[in-house]
This record gives structure tokens, C-alpha cells and sequence, in this order.
């Protein structure tokens, strides 16, 4: 399912297995260098230089298809976390918090534990490390509740991408600035339906997980 990340076996946290938005750029920022893979687009991070590549087998892939690692998700549209899995994600017209992050683990993603079960991931500014064959992404929801974002780290590097609507996957937001971690990132988009505040992270196993319409 598109492109995998690179597997790491390291672990600093004792843990165990058990979109579309709108990017803002002022028009005399300097243009994003353009790479042509994943690997360009993290190599750019590491050298702080903003940069995009295209993903996607379909044209219905969004931030949750690229948090999925699915280049091609079921169905026509753009994936909804549960429409998989058959899980409404909103409550009364409007995403949910909590919804979504149920929707979310019943179609595929993991909650993260630590070896005495306890939940962890709720700090956005601890990211727990992902268990062997995991790797970690980061849900976000609008203000507002009219829309959610989705962030993906590689795991051998701890970089951070997304997949803002319609556009390219980018190491950047705003200005051209590039993410260096997700809790000094500015979430704000420049609507009120895209301004986005941190909901939990989530472990997806490698290879990613098959989204969208059943």
C-alpha cells in the first residue's frame, strides 16, 4: 500500500504489541525544493529544505489515506476513519473527538499501551515510541469540528510528513517551514475549519491498513 517506511527496531519507551487542509504560503516565500521520493522528501527535512512529492494511486487519497499508508483506498471519495469498518466518526453532523479516534482503531490503527497496559499517547508534545512493526501517527480535529488532519513519522528517523488535501505530500506547513516535531507546529491553516488541535496518537503496522467504502 504505497510507500513504506523503513522498519527500526529501536525502543526508548518500555512499550509492547499487543484533509484536507488548506496550506498557507505568502506569495514571496521561497518555492519548496521538489524531491522525488520519500526518501528526497526526508533526506529535505534533515537539511531543513521545505519539499513535496506526489502519492497516491487514485485520486481520492487524503491525510488519512497517507496516515494509512493506502495509495489506493476503496471507493470513489476520499476515506473517512471508519467508513471501513462501518463507524460513524460525527456526532450530529460534526467530527468527534473521541469518535474518531474509535473510528480510526476499528479500521485498522492501534491504540498505544505501555507494558503495564496503560494507556499513553495523549501528550502531544511525548510521542511514544512505535512498537517493532508499528509506526506512529498523530490525528488532529478542527476547532470547530468541521474537519480532522492526520500527521505520519518515519520511524527510523522520526521525521515528520503529511498529505494536505488535495496537494502533494509535504515535510512542511505555513511558510514553508519545515516540521521539526509536531508540538512547536503551527495547526492553523488559515480557516475556521482548518484550524486543528491534537487529539492522540496511534501505531499503524507496517505495510499500512486498507481504508474507504467497503
Amino acid at each position: 500500500m504505497g510507500i513504506g517506511f523503513s522498519r527500526s527496531g529501536k525502543q526508548n519507551r518500555r512499550t509492547r504489541p499487543t484533509t484536507h487542509v488548506a496550506s498557507v504560503s505568502p506569495s514571496n516565500a521561497p518555492p519548496p525544493r521538489i524531491p522525488h521520493t520519500l526518501g528526497d522528501l526526508l533526506q529535505s527535512s534533515a537539511q531543513g529544505r521545505a519539499g513535496e512529492i506526489n502519492w497516491g494511486d487514485k485520486d481520492n487519497v487524503n491525510c488519512y489515506a497517507w496516515a494509512a499508508d493506502c495509495a489506493a483506498p476503496d471507493g470513489s471519495k476520499k476515506p473517512d476513519p471508519g467508513e471501513k469498518s462501518g463507524s460513524d466518526a460525527r456526532k450530529d453532523g460534526r467530527y468527534d473527538r473521541a469518535k474518531l479516534l474509535a473510528a480510526a482503531i476499528a479500521d485498522g490503527m492501534v491504540r498505544p499501551t505501555d507494558l503495564e497496559e496503560n494507556g499513553i499517547g495523549s501528550d502531544e508534545g511525548d510521542p511514544p515510541q512505535p512498537w517493532p512493526g508499528y509506526y506512529l501517527v498523530a490525528l488532529y480535529i478542527s476547532k470547530n469540528g468541521a474537519d480532522y488532519h492526520w500527521y505520519r513519522q518515519d520511524p527510523e528517523t522520526g521525521l515528520w510528513t503529511h498529505k494536505p488535501g488535495p496537494h502533494g505530500v509535504r515535510n512542511y506547513y505555513g511558510n514553508f517551514t519545515v516540521i521539526t516535531d509536531l508540538a512547536s507546529t503551527d495547526h492553523d491553516y488559515g480557516t475556521a475549519n482548518t484550524n486543528y488541535e491534537f487529539v492522540h496518537y496511534l501505531f499503524v503496522p507496517d505495510g499500512g491498513i486498507r481504508i474507504g467504502a467497503p
